[in-house]
């Protein structure tokens, strides 16, 4: 037993994506240093897991899969918390049943190394000192007078247990016992691996992480590359929160100019790409493993994102003056995108639907975060942007993907089937001129007017009879599912009835 008053030690919490000691993973962990009774040092990481965050946890913890998606791996954190836990004693909120065998399991499988410190649980002390219908943390708070500032964040528990120790030990000093925290006894020595652990998500959960930009997802959208770029052969990793240009972007670009993506820093990065929005002051823990790694002699170039921006600008104008024998794209961005509104126009205004050929545009568009771009917009709706840096790139809205690629374009998948897919400029401007009679765009125009339901207007008999729609306003007509079915060759009325009434309705 115990009975000094205990004034140093490690106060620690965890937060997870569930309570599954073997399978679920650690996303936040926090702990703070008690010296003499006085707080000396905080520990506090966010932590990006390999599987997406459920619902659920992210409800009930505020940590969201937008919030970790640039947070350092677990492999990266722990030794960085071990370091600061170092021997002493700890003290945790229901730790030897839970946070302990955790994060013994992760330090085992990330570090090979077994947690034998000294602990404290305040819970187990809380049911030898209380009596409470619960003894969660903030049922023991509350019974002390504590208002925690929010429960469910590791930091914010870990200064709520604080405050709830100091309150038991003021009460209870000789209720307090240290035991030293045993793997063996809590944790099964047969642990899974990898790739047997599992993890039960949503389909939402999964769509939200797969939109999440990985290097595996990364593709070139060219197979010409300028071994000059300077991003040529780069082993290069990105960090932080962009402004001008998305993640996904950035990638993208890294790897159209011929570099290689990487989601973590290691002896093969060779440069890390700093968001222009991160804080100088908190550096990630990619950027302290880069400078970590610079410092035994790495040679690893950090740039900012204005850096990486004027990199692709310099050799885009460097590449605008080489000779056409390069195979570069001549024509300006802008001119692709007007040919392309041209060529549409006219296969449109050759057709023999009367086509509204003014809903088809070209604009310059400014978004809120990334570089401007060029759009071709058909009834008002974005169908191609044309974007990049050294490197430019066309890419198809999902709504014609399919159209598109019927006719023979091949488009470069991306990360999630509902992000835009793309192609290199030249290879589209080459697609551009060899479709000859391929009706693709009054295929796009068609599935644009469409919309589901049976929207007929009073002219159907005399649409029956002619065997094509008559309305004189196409965009109307356009919503008329009979009007697809004419053009199909299937009547439903008149004398010219393709369709046995008793057999088939609209």
């Amino acid at each position: 037993m115990v009975t000094k008053k205990i004034t140093n030690y490690v106060c620690f919490d965890i937060e997870t994506t569930g309570l599954n000691i073997k399978n679920d993973e650690i996303i936040e962990i926090a702990a703070i240093r008690i010296e003499n009774g006085k707080v000396t040092a905080i520990f506090e990481q966010l932590i990006q897991p390999e599987n997406p965050i459920l619902f659920d946890i992210a409800s009930l913890t505020e940590i969201t899969n937008d919030i970790v998606a640039d947070a350092p791996t677990i492999r990266e954190v722990m030794p960085d918390f071990l370091s600061f836990i170092q021997n002493s004693l700890l003290v945790g909120h229901n730790i030897a049943k839970f946070d302990l065998p955790f994060c013994q399991r992760v330090a085992l499988e990330t570090c090979g190394t077994n947690i034998t410190n000294r602990y404290i649980d305040t819970m187990a002390l809380a049911r030898k000192v209380l009596q409470l219908n619960s003894y969660k943390l903030t049922q023991v708070a509350e019974a002390f007078g504590i208002i925690p500032d929010r429960a469910h964040r590791a930091l914010a528990d870990c200064e709520t247990t604080q405050r709830c120790f100091e309150a038991l030990q003021a009460i209870a000093p000789d209720a307090i016992s240290i035991q030293i925290f045993c793997p063996f006894q809590t944790q099964s020595p047969n642990l899974p691996n990898k790739a047997e652990r599992t993890s039960h998500v949503t389909l939402r959960d999964i769509k939200h992480f797969k939109s999440r930009p990985h290097a595996r997802d990364i593709i070139p959208a060219t197979n010409i590359f300028d071994p000059s770029h300077p991003l040529y052969e780069q082993t290069c990793v990105i960090t932080g929160e962009f402004i001008e240009m998305s993640a996904a972007d950035v990638m993208q670009s890294i790897a159209d100019c011929g570099g290689h993506c990487a989601d973590n820093v290691t002896q093969r990065t060779t440069m890390l790409i700093v968001g222009g929005a991160s804080n100088p002051d908190q550096k990630s823990g990619k950027s302290k493993r880069a400078e970590e790694y610079i410092s035994k002699g790495q040679p690893i170039r950090i740039i900012s994102e204005r850096e990486f921006i004027t990199i692709l600008n310099e050799s885009s104008e460097k590449s605008a003056k080489l000779p056409s024998a390069t195979n570069r794209l001549t024509v300006s961005r802008e001119q692709l995108a007007k040919n392309l509104e041209g060529y549409i126009k006219k296969q449109l205004d050759n057709a023999p639907e009367p086509y509204d050929i003014n809903k088809v545009i070209v604009e310059l568009r400014t978004p809120e975060k990334g570089s401007l771009y060029w759009a071709l917009l058909i009834l008002g709706q974005p169908c191609f942007r044309f974007v990049g840096g050294a490197i430019g790139y066309v890419e198809a809205a999902p709504i014609i993907m399919e159209l598109v690629k019927q006719a023979g374009l091949a488009l470069v998948p991306r990360a999630s089937k509902n992000m835009w897919q793309r192609i290199g400029e030249n290879d589209f401007a080459q697609w551009l001129e060899q479709l000859s009679e391929n009706t693709v765009f009054i295929d796009i125009y068609e599935k644009l007017l469409q919309t589901n339901g049976f929207d007929c207007c009073s002219r159907y008999m005399m649409c029956s009879e002619a065997g094509h729609c008559i309305h004189p306003d196409i965009m109307f007509a356009g919503q008329c599912t009979y009007r697809q079915k004419l053009k199909k060759g299937i009547i439903f009325f008149g004398s010219k009835r393709t369709v046995p009434e008793t057999k088939e309705t609209i």
